[in-house]
């Protein structure tokens, strides 16, 4: 996994899209979906936002056909944005998250709401998956279809 931390400046009224962030291998051509994303402000870590607030792609149930009450929800009326910006030439690269033991078989890519913390800046922590079986990867993030940096690995 590889962890990138950004500072956000918004204008408190604009909701940041986080399904749109991705982390891309052109080298390899391969875009990386993000499997976790945490905000804070301030130095301390105060003012945590979205850190537990996940959706399942999945609808993962019991035997009797009730949500599991410890995963995080399933609502396909959130949308999922990661697929609206798709790269040309790239494999996108969705990681399922096990939420349980394996004889259970509670695997699931997650998403994100849009996020509004209301902060006018803002630390947030993006954690990518990645492919071990890649060499010499070349990194760059993106919002949407919008660059933000080259990455060192």
């Amino acid at each position: 996994i590889i962890n990138i931390k950004c500072l956000i400046t918004s204008n408190e009224k604009d909701s940041l899209d986080i399904n749109a962030f991705s982390l891309l291998d052109t080298k390899n051509k391969i875009r990386y979906r993000l499997v976790e994303y945490q905000a804070h402000r301030g130095k301390l870590g105060i003012g945590l936002d979205h850190t537990f607030d996940s959706y399942l792609k999945t609808k993962l149930v019991e035997k009797n056909n009730r949500l599991y009450g410890y995963l995080p929800n399933y609502d396909p009326s959130i949308s999922d944005s990661f697929d609206s910006f798709k790269f040309e030439g790239y494999q996108n690269l969705e990681t399922e998250i096990c939420f349980g033991p394996e004889k259970l078989n509670l695997m699931s890519v997650v998403y994100y709401p849009y996020s509004n913390p209301q902060w006018e800046n803002y630390i947030c922590y993006l954690n990518f998956p990645l492919l071990s079986s890649i060499d010499s990867p070349d990194f760059e993030l993106y919002h949407g279809k919008n660059f933000i940096a080259n990455i060192e690995y």
